[in-house]
């Protein structure tokens, strides 16, 4: 069993929802509502688990570039889903928490989201953080425009900038670093998500499309991440 080894933050890229709903002459619009499905026996299965952060690249900053009626679809999906397990969230101890820009989004997206955050703030069991309008350029580029504004107030520490201060800077600075990175739908690249949270991730790769995706995919993903020697760069049992 695995349960000491256990990654305390999973990400997860849920790509093929399209691809899975065209393949059965659907609207790409019900390849989104059933990949809304898959996302609640993930998280049910991320609790089982007792894995602490679950982060979903929902929406990222190069999904803009869809059709529009493609975007408004997903908005809803994802507004219908919050307030359709606001409850389960609460009753389950799981704390919802955005990143991304909230500019962008449209307003009933938003308003989900600041209240499925405020009925669950006090949760500790699981945070679920929704990644929307999201991407890892852009967050390192905000901390960069962050770092160079405070050197110019004077009120950036008056030493060499190390990683834990440039952290800090970034969005939800309080996120601990991304232990698992999953991905859905046969693609092997991590597209703009997280780049500095994933730096000594371990990556798994789904050939299944997102709405196929179970609570089984993620214990059996946990189960090869348990299996690995993470050195993080050090010399593991096998250097000595």
């Amino acid at each position: 069993m695995f349960e000491d080894r256990v990654p305390h933050h999973v990400a997860i890229t849920p790509d093929g929802n399209g691809r899975w709903a065209q393949r059965r002459g659907l609207p790409r619009s019900e390849g989104h509502r059933r990949g809304a499905r898959a996302l609640q026996d993930v998280i049910g299965g991320a609790l089982g688990l007792g894995v602490r952060f679950l982060s979903l690249h929902a929406f990222s900053t190069e999904n803009w570039k869809r059709p529009a009626s493609e975007v408004a679809d997903l908005m809803d999906v994802y507004a219908d889903y919050l307030a359709a397990h606001r409850t389960y969230f609460q009753n389950q101890g799981v704390r919802v928490r955005l990143l991304g820009s909230r500019h962008r989004i449209p307003d009933r997206l938003v308003r989900e989201i600041e209240t499925a955050e405020q009925v669950t703030r006090s949760n500790d069991r699981l945070t679920f953080v929704m990644c929307v309008d999201y991407g890892g350029r852009s967050d390192l580029l905000r901390a960069v425009d962050r770092i160079a504004e405070d050197a110019r107030n004077g009120t950036l520490p008056d030493a060499p900038l190390d990683e834990r201060t440039f952290a800090r800077y970034l969005n939800r600075f309080d996120l601990p670093d991304v232990d698992l990175l999953l991905r859905s739908g046969g693609e092997t690249r991590t597209s703009n998500f997280y780049l500095w949270q994933t730096a000594f991730s371990e990556l798994a790769f789904l050939d299944k499309p997102w709405p196929d995706v179970t609570a089984e995919d993620l214990r059996q993903a946990v189960s090869r991440y348990a299996s690995r020697e993470r050195t993080l760069g050090g010399l593991g049992r096998q250097g000595r």
